[in-house]
């Protein structure tokens, strides 16, 4: 009789600790998957990041206005290198009075991507290749995306001095 109440007590305890354990098992079962998962989020977001900076890129050296209609934000704003601000109307007037320029390719040197949840922050330097084949560098920006409504959008631009 006494064996089978230390068995009982015994099996009670067992039952209560697993119980309790249970939830920290099923954690530790998922944990892996869901870092997996945000790695993977992640790294899907730095290439769509990396090609809206192209993009950007592309857009600003042609004056693609269309582009840049669904891709800022509607309080989006730009900082010049003399300190003026323009708000997306403003800017979009910019871009649509730009002719294509002398550069044949532009691409983002010293790309630098950070990832804060649905802020990403955007740095790096213009390089443009001329139709002679020079290599051209502007000055250092700084754009902010936002994800709004599961979709990046620039919310800030920031243009060094070139």
């Amino acid at each position: 009789l006494e064996f089978r109440r230390v068995l009982f007590r015994s099996w009670k305890y067992r039952k209560t600790l697993m119980l309790r354990a249970a939830p920290f098992s099923l954690l530790a079962l998922l944990l892996p998957t869901f870092a997996q998962s945000q790695e993977t989020a992640a790294a899907a977001d730095f290439a769509e990041l990396t090609r809206l900076n192209q993009r950007y890129l592309m857009a600003y050296r042609t004056g693609d206005v269309q582009w840049f209609e669904k891709n800022l934000a509607a309080n989006f704003l730009e900082a010049a290198p003399d300190g003026t601000l323009l708000n997306k109307e403003q800017f979009l007037v910019k871009i649509g009075q730009r002719v294509g320029g002398d550069a044949e390719d532009v691409r983002a040197a010293e790309l630098s991507i950070r990832l804060f949840s649905d802020l990403a922050i955007v740095n790096a330097i213009p390089e443009f290749t001329t139709h002679e084949g020079a290599t051209l560098r502007g000055g250092r920006y700084t754009d902010a995306y936002y994800r709004i409504e599961g979709r990046w959008l620039c919310v800030t631009a920031h243009l060094g001095g070139s």
